[in-house]
């Protein structure tokens, strides 16, 4: 982190006329979900809209970005459209890494879980 990099501001419309429900942002992107249903993927620097990501039936309450994946959660109850089960919106959402815990005795590294795990809650 560079800390005595000088703040800047950077003021743009996003998704128009629709509420911005949440946000995640770092030094290249910006990500928001909005109650028009779809997260919206920004450049951080100039404020200009590079994807939309669509698929949900109502407002995006969550969401959570590592690497290349992106997880989104809503009040219709899914995440990203693949699980089921949630019973009321999804407002939170994790994505749980593999971590190194031994080497097993070949040399090969041992890793819990064994590939990233997504975790929702209401």
């Amino acid at each position: 982190m560079d800390f005595e990099a000088q703040p800047h501001h950077l003021a743009f419309r996003a998704h128009h006329r629709h509420i911005v429900t949440c946000l995640l942002l770092d030094s290249e992107r910006i990500l928001t979900g909005s109650d028009e249903a779809n997260v919206h993927l920004y450049d951080s620097q100039i404020g200009v809209l590079q994807r939309r990501f669509e698929g949900h039936e109502s407002a995006v309450r969550a969401i959570q970005q590592q690497g290349d994946i992106l997880v989104s959660g809503s009040t219709d109850r899914t995440c990203l459209r693949v699980f089921q089960g949630h019973t009321f919106t999804v407002r939170h959402l994790a994505i749980l890494q593999p971590v190194k815990i031994g080497t097993a005795s070949d040399g090969s590294f041992i890793l819990t879980p064994k590939q990233p795990l997504v975790i929702s809650g209401s």
